[in-house]
């Protein structure tokens, strides 16, 4: 997240001179996953998604009173969702080492499942190192890589990284990345009892957090982006309808009685029909060159100064500026005015 120069004085950053010019929003989701997809997956419960999120530290000394302030938001998070008294619970995480730290402080005997697609993505950062980038030696690679460990083959995944290690570091961290979250990756048992094994409602989240504050020229101090993250998290963002729908919605189309039978009602009375010829209407007005006409209104003095309205282009018109039209219909109209201009009937 963008912030002022005030809020990373004094902080490393991963530029290349070591400064900082960003901070990290720290992001924990609950939901729940009882309902099963048509191939027999889980899939999450609708509605019962929520965020909490701020800029925070979730690093603490073992001296230390009180956890981090990350922690202590998790854990009230967890309070007020009633993790803690559900029959399964099951705390998903990318495999870094501080979220599991922080799940085996708060969360003692819960399963721990790293994100299979942060996995997979690992794998793919091996396979480019060790083949190039885009070639189909890295993709078949990875590829067989990848179906080792969905089928939980986790000795022979290794087998295969070792025999890069000598010559690629990337093979090296891999195998160390296995290693030590191999009781976290049994695919396969996880599946099989109905888990969640990836944290794409999490990624969701971290998209429509950053997509409100990583905008075009924004500079956010702490304060006032954890305000912002509060109420984002808060209100969940409505789904959003078609442009059709909201256009009818707006205009009262939606309001409108339908018909109840084509023998009761005159064709065309219904709500698409009135709003289809209402955006048939907009989409022809679009095309419409405007005219300045002077004159006055009847029964008004002729020095009262009046409104410019807007005219058709008439055959002959050579003083209105050109004009571009917009729309199906507005392509038909311009090619009969061609039509009219090089002499040929329309």
């Amino acid at each position: 997240m963008p912030v002022r120069p005030s809020e990373v004085d004094g902080r490393r950053g991963k530029r290349p001179d070591g400064s900082a010019k960003t901070r990290e929003v720290k992001l924990v989701t609950a939901w729940t996953a009882e309902g099963r997809a048509p191939q027999g997956r889980p899939r999450r419960d609708t509605g019962s998604v929520s965020y909490n999120a701020a800029v925070e530290s979730a690093a603490s000394r073992d001296t230390d009173p009180q956890p981090a302030a990350f922690a202590q938001r998790v854990q009230r998070e967890a309070q007020r969702r009633g993790f803690d008294t559900t029959p399964r619970r099951v705390v998903l995480g990318d495999g870094a080492p501080g979220i599991w730290s922080l799940a085996a402080e708060q969360f003692p005997g819960a399963i721990e499942i790293v994100d299979i697609y942060h996995a997979k993505q690992h794998l793919c950062d091996v396979a480019k190192a060790i083949y190039g980038a885009g070639t189909d030696l890295a993709d078949a690679w990875a590829k067989a890589r990848q179906a080792e460990l969905d089928a939980g083959r986790l000795r022979a995944l290794v087998t295969a990284l070792r025999t890069q290690a000598s010559t690629t570091p990337e093979a090296r961290q891999c195998i160390h990345y296995v290693f030590g979250n191999r009781h976290r990756m049994r695919y396969p048992q996880f599946r099989a009892r109905g888990l969640c094994i990836s944290s794409g409602v999490v990624e969701a989240g971290c998209k429509r957090l950053g997509a409100r504050l990583k905008r075009a020229g924004m500079r956010w101090t702490v304060a006032g982006t954890n305000a912002i993250l509060a109420l984002r998290c808060l209100h969940p963002q409505r789904p959003k309808r078609p442009r059709v729908h909201r256009e009818a919605r707006r205009r009262g189309f939606d309001t409108a009685p339908a018909r109840s039978s084509s023998a009761t009602a005159p064709p065309g009375s219904g709500t698409w029909p009135r709003c289809l010829a209402r955006l048939r209407f907009l989409l022809d007005s679009f095309s419409r060159p405007v005219r300045v006409v002077s004159g006055t209104r009847p029964g008004m003095p002729s020095d009262t100064p009046q409104r410019p309205r807007a005219a058709r282009r008439q055959p002959g018109d050579r003083n209105l500026p050109p004009h571009r039209p917009f729309g199906p219909l507005a392509r038909v109209q311009a090619a009969q005015n061609q039509r009219v201009t090089m002499g040929h009937a329309p």
